[in-house]
């Protein structure tokens, strides 16, 4: 890792023309080819300026060929020695004479030297229109000019993966969707309806479905957002032994819930709600540098995930789970990026109309939701108990005048 920072190209890079493809030694050296068509030549440049800022040494082909060496043989020689290379792909690179030729050299040298060395960065282009020979390629980088971008682009220069670790995230979705039934919703769906029933002191019977919510962005808050009038209540709860674990424990928080109906009358009912945790893992996914899951990676296989969870439990050998779920969509964050727009909803909103669907349908509506009085409110039961303590608080005072009051007397 030293090797790539405070050590310059200088003319031992440029010297080095004798290797490559031919049978010269396979890298790395102390710098990053940038692999780019000439269209994106001021995309590669900002790129170069920036991995300078960074003490990251560069090589593209309008700067750094020697002045008389021929571009057919520095080119494919520099990516052979370089440390990492970046392929710019844009509309333009895939319809240029060149973009096998640079491609395989940087894929024959990648598997030469057994690590990740070869990153893909899609400029302008969606991965539905790259050609098959990207197919089998796990890893992208969607080029932006912000932060998160240069800090990924960083973490790929600097970590040294081994191909043999690569993670394959094409199937992810897939994998999460049967993971997250037999490992959680097979155990706490069959019976959750009579286990959420075993409640006590509610006064209002408690949802018989769990709430499943699906955020766009995968992002899993730790708790339900308070300003969306979701106040724990207590737990559903239900111990198995598994794996080894004696009596483990699985438990779905219970919240109540207010909310306006479509009549505009203030409504709470008792529910279980929860995030899907399998989306928290294609966040992270995302977000760290391990998996380096792109955005568009993960929107993708949180797409399979709620199609093959949706297909699962739709299963009629599945009947032991039917009824008692509800996945929910949820728009969390603003899209401006495809034709289909949307903003950000508030989780409330969707929440209810959800359930208030469900519930209508089901005809079950009067059941478990109940108008909000003055009697039935948090706020009101707040200042009922304010109201006792203060009671008792004149009380206790009376008792101590009256006290105090006998002994002067007795005096």
């Amino acid at each position: 890792m030293s090797e790539l920072f405070g050590t310059g190209l200088g003319e031992g890079v440029r010297r080095r023309d004798s290797g490559g493809p031919d049978g010269g030694e396979v890298g790395p050296e102390s710098y990053v080819f940038i692999s780019h068509d000439r269209c994106q030549g001021t995309v590669a440049r900002e790129l170069k300026r920036w991995l300078l800022d960074q003490n990251i040494k560069t090589f593209i082909y309008e700067d750094d060929v020697p002045g008389g060496a021929s571009v057919v043989t520095a080119v494919p020689c520099a990516i052979y020695k370089s440390r990492r290379c970046l392929l710019i792909i844009s509309r333009e690179f895939l319809e240029s004479d060149y973009f096998v030729s640079e491609y395989t050299w940087a894929m024959d040298r990648q598997s030469r030297l057994g690590v990740l060395s070869c990153l893909p960065v899609l400029y302008r282009i969606e991965v539905d229109d790259l050609p098959v020979e990207f197919r089998h390629i796990n890893h992208f980088l969607r080029y932006d000019d912000d932060d998160d971008f240069r800090r990924k682009l960083v973490d790929f220069i600097r970590d040294d993966i081994p191909i043999a670790t690569e993670i394959h995230v094409t199937q992810t979705g897939v994998g999460l969707a049967w993971s997250y039934f037999y490992g959680y919703l097979d155990i706490v769906l069959p019976e959750f309806d009579e286990r959420a029933n075993k409640l006590t002191g509610l006064q209002l019977p408690v949802y018989p479905k769990l709430v499943i919510v699906l955020p766009v962005s995968c992002r899993c808050p730790e708790t339900m957002p308070t300003e969306d009038n979701f106040r724990p209540i207590g737990f559903v709860k239900y111990n198995k032994s598994r794996a080894a674990v004696r009596e483990r424990c699985y438990k779905n928080s219970v919240y109540n819930f207010q909310f306006k109906s479509r009549n505009g009358q203030l409504v709470d009912c008792h529910l279980a709600i929860e995030f899907a945790t399998p989306l928290l893992s294609l966040y992270q996914m995302n977000e760290g540098s391990v998996a380096r899951l792109t955005k568009a990676q993960m929107v993708n296989e949180r797409h399979r995930f709620k199609e093959v969870i949706t297909q699962i439990l739709g299963l009629r050998c599945m009947d032991k789970c039917h009824g008692k779920y509800l996945l929910v969509d949820y728009r969390d964050e603003d899209d401006q990026t495809t034709t289909h727009s949307w903003r950000r909803e508030r989780l409330s909103q969707v929440v209810a109309r959800a359930i208030e669907n469900d519930m209508t349908v089901a005809g079950v509506l009067d059941r478990y939701i109940r108008p909000v009085t003055a009697a039935t409110s948090p706020g009101a039961a707040v200042a009922v108990k304010r109201t006792v303590w203060l009671n008792v608080v004149i009380v206790g005072l009376l008792f101590v005048s009256m006290v105090c009051g006998g002994f002067t007397y007795l005096r």
